[in-house]
């Protein structure tokens, strides 16, 4: 049910908002009226150190390798009113040694290249340092790519230029001409003839292969550093829970500072909403947070916008998603989640209907949930199916179907206590699931369009009620007819009378009545409609149950005979036929199941009843980005 709410308007000193604020934090009881949600406060610090550590984070766990599947990061609440001092430097040490890192790492890339250009002109007999220094010569070195002997050929009988044959490489021939000045252009022709690509060598006063000696020390020294520096970070891979921690932390002081506040002359205060059932908590909270405040607590006003939060169970929780992506409800409305959620609970079931199936959805989900601990949307949509296996097995029982094939559950549990019991196969049979699905549909509506009535009640609405109970009266003519055509029409006949009436005792004018009253007798084709639409309950639970079968006759049928090398290849075969095969619809199943269900309650069910148009209560509390969880001590 939807739980009650109290407008909350608190007024406090500046200095003491921080502290109560993390209070109500922990509470997680207060939700903040939305006009403080806006700030305009810069967050420059927070985001550049929240975009660091996620940085850094990323970083480190590049180096921790493979992590845990079902790693499970928590801390106490306690940290979270520590200083950052600490956490901040840490991230700064690692910042210093991944930057230092890095750059050793580009230097050692350049060093690489470089060795790579030398490589080629170790030969050189002259310092490149030497080459400015000339009088009356140029020196050119690089790579000559086309017909090096002619080149060789032309160089030697011109008597101004003088050349070296140093290294072949796949960029060509490495050379060094040697030309007189006065002879430039004429030894830069030549040189473009023959595909002469200049090279750049650094300056110095070595020569290149004392040089390359030298540079290669170097790459050794620093790669060295660098097996050092990734050392260091591998040790701080320790560190991946501080810093998930200080990610965290920065993220709440963020939305902390984010929230904006009313001022008077001597104090400040914000306005939002609690549960009427939270309110000696929240006293309590505001009481032992500071010791100069002001409350105020009221029952919400006729206009007020109020957010919606139930008292439901746990298991009912999980099922509010699916009300909440149509429509959260309004705070005054019936909350219709108790009730959709064992239908959608039932129907999921009886959709996928294979005993097999229900129990890979109870221990598969069961683990993930114990063991992963996942939050938010993951862990209601896994605990839905987690719930919905139940229904699964029980249907699957029904149906005789474990994993496609047909096993006779009943008749195993009717001889322990000594009945006469049958599985009923609806492939072979499929008329009676088909009644049973429409049949179930017209119960489902009836329970729709009883909300609707007693919704009417609570508003004080009582001329809404005749059309609500008068098309329940025509949904329960329905078997009357098949029972008795006479006692059936005439009992149909009064309903819609019934429906006219209430269509139109609700409109005003007598135009307004007379289309009501009609247009209240043509919704018998909407009713219809939504029957039939409850046949998709047969199709679905049909189209598992076959595709599993065929799945289990594909897997036999490449069984091969012969000797015992062909019979273990085909059992491999027909184990992956089988394992595929089962795959794909169970993953179609769920998803077809989850998609169908949903939409027998958006259309038929939720609209006898639903309105909607409410907005969740989200009241603060301690966000978490990189941990799983923030635990609490007994507050």
């Amino acid at each position: 049910m939807i739980a009650k709410m109290l407008r909350a308007k608190v007024f406090l000193l500046e200095s003491d908002f921080n502290k109560v604020l993390m209070a109500l934090q922990k509470k997680e009881i207060f939700m903040l009226d939305s006009k403080y949600n806006q700030n305009a406060v810069k967050t420059d610090y927070e985001d550049d150190l929240i975009l660091r550590t996620t940085k850094i984070i990323d970083v480190l766990e590049k180096y921790r390798g493979k992590k845990s599947f079902f790693e499970y990061n928590s801390f106490n609440v306690s940290e979270f009113e520590k200083s950052n001092e600490d956490l901040i430097n840490t991230l700064i040490k690692i910042e210093n040694v991944y930057s230092d890192l890095n750059n050793n790492i580009i230097k050692n890339k350049d060093n690489v290249s470089l060795m790579k250009k030398i490589v080629p002109f170790t030969d050189l007999v002259i310092p490149t340092s030497e080459f400015d220094k000339t009088a009356y010569v140029d020196i050119k070195i690089g790579y000559v790519s086309k017909l090096v002997e002619n080149f060789k050929t032309i160089i030697s009988a011109n008597e101004h230029m003088e050349y070296q044959i140093l290294s072949i490489t796949p960029y060509g021939q490495a050379v060094a001409l040697v030309y007189e000045k006065t002879y430039k252009n004429e030894a830069l022709n030549i040189l473009n003839e023959y595909g002469f690509k200049e090279e750049e060598l650094p300056i110095d006063d070595k020569l290149m292969n004392d040089y390359l000696n030298d540079l290669e020390i170097n790459i050794e020294e620093i790669a060295g550093r660098i097996l050092a520096l990734e050392a260091k970070m591998n040790e701080f891979c320790t560190e991946l829970p501080n810093l998930r921690l200080l990610g965290d932390k920065l993220l709440n002081q963020k939305l902390q500072k984010s929230i904006n506040y009313e001022t008077t002359e001597t104090s400040i205060y914000i306005e939002g909403w609690i549960k009427e059932k939270d309110k000696t908590i929240f006293e309590e909270t505001i009481k032992n947070s500071t010791d100069i405040y002001t409350l105020e607590l009221n029952e919400p006003k006729e206009d007020d916008l109020v957010p919606t939060v139930t008292n439901n169970n746990k298991i009912v929780k999980n099922f509010e998603s699916i009300t909440n992506m149509y429509s959260v409800p309004s705070y005054n409305e019936i909350d219709p989640n108790p009730t959709m959620a064992f239908w959608y609970w039932l129907i999921f079931g009886i959709m996928m209907g294979d005993v097999g199936y229900g129990l890979i959805m109870l221990v598969a989900c069961g683990l993930f949930l114990k063991l992963k601990k996942p939050r938010g949307g993951t862990k209601q949509l896994l605990s839905i199916f987690f719930y919905c296996g139940i229904p699964t097995i029980i249907s699957g029982m029904i149906f005789g179907s474990f994993f496609g094939f047909s096993v006779d559950f009943l008749n195993f549990i009717g001889n322990i206590f000594g009945q006469t019991w049958n599985s009923f196969d609806p492939v072979s049979n499929p008329l009676p699931l088909l009644i049973f699905g429409v049949g179930l549909g017209a119960v489902h509506m009836v329970c729709g369009l009883v909300i609707k009535t007693f919704q009417s009640i609570r508003m004080k609405s009582y001329l809404e009620i005749i059309a609500p109970i008068s098309w329940i009266f025509v949904l329960c003519s329905i078997p009357v007819i098949v029972l008795n055509m006479t006692i059936g029409l005439i009992f149909f006949g009064i309903a819609m009378f019934g429906v006219m009436i209430g269509s139109a005792i609700i409109k005003k004018g007598v135009l307004g009545k007379l289309s009501g009253g009609f247009g209240g007798l043509y919704g018998i084709t909407g009713y219809l409609s939504d029957l039939l639409s409850y046949a998709r309950i047969a199709a679905l639970s049909l189209s598992s149950a076959v595709i599993g079968f065929a799945m289990n006759l594909l897997a036999d049928m490449v069984r091969i005979d012969g000797n015992w090398i062909l019979y273990i290849i085909g059992l491999f075969l027909g184990a992956l036929v089988f394992l595929v095969g089962h795959v794909f619809n169970f993953v179609m199943g769920m998803l077809s199941a989850y998609v169908h269900d949903g939409r027998l309650q958006y259309i038929e069910f939720f609209g006898k009843f639903y309105e909607g148009g409410g907005y969740e209560f989200k009241p603060l509390k301690i966000e978490v980005n990189y941990l799983n969880n923030v635990e609490f001590d007994n507050l």
